[in-house]
């Protein structure tokens, strides 16, 4: 049997400067391109998406559907979790769902009753483009996450991730790029950790339902349709805030907390070890003692291999998105069920002295059409600027809704049990009333 190779220091070291560098200027700089400061990984993503805009992803979601079909229907028989796995089986029928009714859509015989209020037509052009983006990303995101950059920031944060959010420290970086970026790109790589072994399952799932936002760039638009850019900072900054607190609480109450802190598949979890003494020492051994430990592949190779790894995943998240979706959105639009949803909530809102009125109906809305209840809130007559500012971030911190985040969550290994996720659900919205809405209401008056 040959031996694994084994990259020397002074190579390690290299790579571990090189591709952090990379990773944080790709995802965490703007750069001046196209006359406007943009993230490399913004200007990559709206290339893409520019050039297949005109055909609304319709061709996207076909060939996501194709995968999607291959590995649910063909590989895994998803029909066989029924029994012992209803949720998975059930979103993954939604996904079969959602590719049959893409595919008629395309050759023109899809009941017209599927495509109400341009359900079908909306699902496909944002999960198509999601896929598009989720897979640019995936190829760029080892930059961030194989190269030892985690680890050495896991070195000054792991005491604080651990106490307050029942996390090991080298999640951290993943943490920021997951609020940045968008809420599937933090459930993969929660699940990209999961199953490497360097979370436990209640570990991911905290990383999944606590962290993993609809991304700053809606915070931005939706600020601006507002008009409250003058707060933007200070608005992502309290969002970000939101997010952390609410956080905090829900990793230490059931039903996170009850979940094992056991490996996938039985698989050890990687415990963080650190040597003593000079925590800046430590923190650079240790990323640099990471990158020999891990392929001494050439980096265009790993990402390239994490790229391909995804496709599957990402293709499940996107076509069983459109079905989710269209499953949802019916149900939106010929009951009231959501919109009577929300009024759960008015007695609190109506306690902290909000616009229950206005806000309650829309929050419930928002368990399945986040960006409309948003802008209904934001663009509501008589609303507040303290009411235009919740609107504008209470998804982002709620995080956990129906649809797309759902259907998200469940295309991954990290198993949940449907009930535990509606509690969950609950459980932020009204921590989300108290610490959100609190904030607005105490600083935009």
């Amino acid at each position: 049997m040959s031996e694994k190779k084994v990259i020397s220091r002074t190579e390690a070291t290299l790579r571990f400067i090189v591709c952090s560098l990379i990773g944080v200027c790709v995802f965490f700089i703007k750069f001046p391109i196209g006359g406007k400061p943009t993230l490399p990984i913004d200007a990559i993503n709206n290339f893409a998406t520019t050039i297949l805009a005109g055909h609304k992803y319709l061709e996207v979601s076909i060939v996501a559907g194709a995968v999607f079909t291959y590995f649910a229907v063909f590989r895994k028989k998803f029909w066989t979790k029924a029994k012992n796995n209803f949720a998975a089986f059930f979103f993954d029928l939604l996904g079969v769902i959602g590719f049959v009714l893409v595919a008629l859509h395309a050759v023109g015989l899809c009941p017209a009753f599927f495509d109400s209020a341009n359900t079908l037509t909306g699902a496909y052009s944002l999960m198509g483009k999601m896929f598009i983006q989720i897979m640019i990303i995936m190829f760029f995101i080892p930059f961030l996450t194989d190269y030892g950059l985690p680890e050495a920031i896991g070195v000054f944060v792991r005491p604080i991730c651990r106490a307050i959010w029942c996390v090991p420290g080298r999640v951290a970086v993943i943490i920021v790029s997951a609020f940045l970026g968008n809420f599937t790109v933090g459930h993969m790589q929660a699940n990209m950790y999961y199953t490497q072994g360097k979370v436990s399952h209640k570990e991911a799932l905290i990383m999944c339902t606590g962290f993993a936002t609809p991304s700053i760039g809606l915070i931005l638009s939706l600020t601006s349709a507002a008009g409250a850019m003058d707060y933007f900072t200070l608005i992502t900054g309290l969002i970000l805030f939101s997010v952390l607190v609410v956080t905090s609480i829900t990793a230490h109450i059931p039903p996170l907390s009850r979940y094992p802190d056991e490996g996938y598949e039985g698989m050890e979890v990687e415990v963080e070890e650190y040597e003593k003494g000079n925590i800046f020492k430590a923190a650079w051994n240790t990323g640099v003692e990471t990158c020999i430990k891990n392929s001494a592949k050439p980096p265009i190779v790993t990402n390239a291999k994490t790229f391909l790894k995804s496709i599957p995943t990402v293709a499940n998240i996107s076509i069983i998105g459109i079905g989710s979706i269209v499953f949802f959105g019916l149900i939106n639009v010929y009951t009231p069920l959501f919109r009577l949803l929300g009024y759960v909530y008015w007695p609190v809102l109506k306690l902290m002295g909000m616009q229950a009125d206005i806000i309650a109906p829309m929050m419930g809305l928002g368990t399945v059409s986040t960006i409309a209840s948003q802008t209904a809130i934001i663009t509501a007559e008589g609303a507040t600027l303290a009411t235009k500012v919740f609107g504008v971030g209470y998804v982002m911190v709620i995080l956990v809704f129906f649809g797309s985040f759902l259907s998200s969550l469940f295309s991954t290994k990290i198993t949940m049990k449907l009930r535990d996720f509606f509690i969950v659900y609950f459980e932020r919205a009204y921590l989300t009333i108290l610490i959100w809405g609190g904030l607005c209401m105490l600083l935009f008056r």
